[in-house]
């Protein structure tokens, strides 16, 4: 038989089966876009994961050279490492002062490069094109809300005064700001305004703006890195210090990393694995179980074929052919019904997100869809083909259907509709089989998705790091009048978010100064490296709640170990570890090691703690008020308050009953 038969016998089998067809249509399309939608939710779970640390941070990158620590050659150099895999070049020009706000903003200018690659990931909604003529800016949602913008345009006038000190070696402080009116080019949602404090993206205008403004300066640029193994950052740094002859301290690990290393892959990989070996499972029951019952129908027409001398191969080509056919029919269909369900999809599943999820639509998953939906079509198909390609004409001729007997003839008396229903269903053994097994895997897998699903908790992932319903942090900097604090959020209004009904609990961060006693070398050591020393220690007082929070980092036997009561004491206190270090470097764990004793002044009170263990703030609250100390030590506010210098609070942590969530929030906007 020519292979123009066969084709006109696959051609005329599809228009004469239509009931199979959409049978047939149905299952592919189903099972393509299960797969395709488990792969979206998957990636975008993860990518999620991931990118969410970074957002909060405001930019991709996994570590930054501080500013003036490397030039523009030396940048360049960068690029030529072998495990480097993106540089950007990011010039802090100033402070920008936009209508509406109480104080300036980090003013910026950045590269192509950087817009592309370290700052589109991590922003969202994103109209308009980075700042590129000279009076061209890109400003946040967040910066024109509180500018009292509701409707922004690209194009928009934008007044701006500004102050531009990235040409000075020593800055005018009597110098009046410039003002000047730039055109809005980009609009984008930023992330680090949802971080507790007066925190914003920096305001960010063009190369242009800064060459005709006293040129693009070495002291005024920070370099950002992307490598190209993001577990290995601190290795990387090191070689980097060392290729140029920088200092490790110039080098900031960015924070995000330990965050977004939380997305564990090879879990992810497994489950997701796991879940599309059943759908494929299911998707070949599906189509095989349509097919077997289609060839059993047409055993004598496949017999026939056999008697005019169709080889078994022909045959096989005319069944696997009909499935081919209606596979290209139903994948696109799958696929597109899975990017649809998508936007609704992967929203629903992610709603947790502090920084919204992050819908995946990479390549791989549609590649993937396409793979696994045609394996499981041909597994499908060939199974069916082979059993039609060994009718012989005899057997089809003969051919009643395959009856369950074992040469016994069994007669009831009482024959009853489902005495009469069970023996049709087993009538034909395999195909019962087949069908009880698609129900069982269908109820399988439904079950073990909606546990993924429900266990995808991406909101407790946040709690992890995150750890406050709602949060205030305060922009009040002024001193209190013995210079120990700031002044902090008032009382009066911590007293009535506490009195809201629907508040489980507060939790307050306070931060002020004590006089601290810093051996020699320390002293040297650090005013070489940053032109002075003042010796002071930053004291950050925390409440009970979160002094858990914290020592939760620790390995078991650690916390168990840790005497809870001495700290309500005030005999031992904690190290910040990344503010003490930003300062103290390599020096902070050789001269300050857990169990070493710190003599302060804590206004009129000398006290000598012990330091219990090393935390990191950013990780519980993502917000720290750091004044620049070479220590910074974490104290209970219970003990601060005893001896009269509890100073006031940077931070307020409010934890909600989930039923009030909305009413306490309206009700904590309007108090403040």
């Amino acid at each position: 038989m020519s292979n123009k038969a066969i084709n006109n016998i696959i051609r005329r089998s599809l228009n004469f089966e239509k009931r199979r067809n959409f049978f047939l249509v149905a299952a592919i399309a189903l099972t393509s876009f299960m797969i395709t939608s488990v792969l979206t939710v998957g990636m975008s779970y993860h990518r999620t994961l991931t990118v969410e640390p970074f957002r909060s941070e405001g930019i991709l990158t996994h570590a930054s050279f501080q500013q003036g620590a490397v030039s523009s050659a030396q940048s360049q150099d960068l690029r030529a490492q072998p495990y480097v895999r993106q540089v950007s070049n990011v010039y802090r020009l100033g402070t920008g002062f936009l209508p509406g706000f109480d104080r300036g903003i980090l003013l910026a200018t950045m590269d192509q490069g950087t817009w592309v690659e370290f700052l589109l990931p991590v922003f969202a909604d994103v109209i308009g094109h980075a700042p590129v003529a000279a009076d061209e800016i890109a400003l946040s949602r967040a910066h024109l809300a509180e500018m009292g913008i509701t409707e922004p345009y690209i194009g928009m006038d934008i007044p701006m005064e500004y102050l531009l000190d990235h040409f000075a070696a020593e800055p005018d402080p009597d110098r009046l700001p410039e003002q000047g009116t730039f055109k809005l080019s980009a609009i984008y949602t930023e992330f680090v305004s949802l971080r507790p404090g007066f925190v914003f993206t920096p305001v960010y205008v063009s190369e242009a703006f800064a060459i005709s403004h006293g040129g693009l300066t070495a002291n005024a640029l920070s370099v950002n890195v992307l490598f190209d193994n993001a577990s290995r950052a601190e290795q990387y740094v090191l070689s980097l210090a060392q290729e140029l002859g920088v200092s490790p301290d110039n080098l900031i690990i960015n924070p995000a990393l330990e965050n977004a290393g939380a997305a564990d892959t090879s879990a992810m990989i497994l489950t997701v694995s796991l879940v599309i070996a059943f759908l494929m499972l299911i998707g070949f029951l599906l189509i095989y179980n349509v097919m077997y019952i289609s060839v059993a129908k047409d055993v004598r027409f496949y017999g026939l074929l056999k008697s005019i001398g169709t080889t078994r191969r022909q045959i096989r080509n005319i069944v696997n052919g009909q499935v081919l056919l209606l596979y290209l029919i139903g994948l696109p269909v799958g696929l597109a019904l899975s990017v649809a369900t998508s936007f609704i999809l992967v929203p629903a599943v992610l709603s947790g997100a502090r920084a919204g999820a992050v819908i995946s639509f990479s390549p791989i998953i549609y590649l993937g869809g396409v793979l696994f939906a045609l394996i499981t079509a041909y597994l499908g198909a060939i199974t069916s083909a082979s059993k039609a390609a060994k009718v012989t004409p005899i057997e089809a001729i003969r051919h009643i259907g395959e009856i369950n007997t074992n040469g016994k003839t069994r007669v009831s008396k009482v024959v009853t509709p489902a005495r009469m229903a069970w023996r049709n269903t087993f009538r034909e053994r395999r195909r019962a089989i087949i069908v009880i097994a698609s129900l069982l895997l269908g109820v399988t897998v439904f079950t073990s998705a909606m546990g993924i699903i429900n266990s995808m908790d991406i909101a407790g992932y946040v709690q992890t790091w995150k750890t406050h319903d709602i949060a205030l942090a305060s922009t009040d900097t002024s001193l209190l009048p013995d210079g120990s604090g700031f002044t902090g959020i008032n009382p009066n209004l911590i007293n009535q978010i506490r009195e809201l009904p629907g508040v489980v609990s507060v939790s307050e961060q306070t931060s002020g100064f004590a006089g601290a006693t810093y051996p020699e070398p320390v002293i040297e050591w650090v005013t070489e490296r940053l032109g002075a020393f003042n010796p002071v220690a930053e004291i950050t007082g925390i409440d009970p709640y979160d002094l858990e929070r914290l020592i939760s980092q620790w390995e078991p036997d650690a916390i168990a170990a840790f005497d809870r009561a001495a700290f309500e004491r005030g005999e031992i206190a904690l190290v910040e570890q990344r503010a003490s270090a930003w300062t103290m470097g390599e020096l902070l764990p050789g001269y300050f090691p857990i169990g070493a004793q710190v003599p302060l002044e804590i206004g009129e009170t000398e006290i000598t703690p012990t330091i219990g263990g090393y935390v990191s703030i950013d990780n519980m609250t993502g917000f720290s008020v750091r004044f620049g100390a070479n220590l910074s030590f974490i104290m209970s506010n219970e003990y601060l308050n005893s001896i009269g210098q509890r100073p006031g609070t940077g931070y307020l942590g409010i934890n909600v009953d989930s039923d009030s969530m909305e009413l306490v929030n309206a009700a904590v906007q309007e108090l403040i």
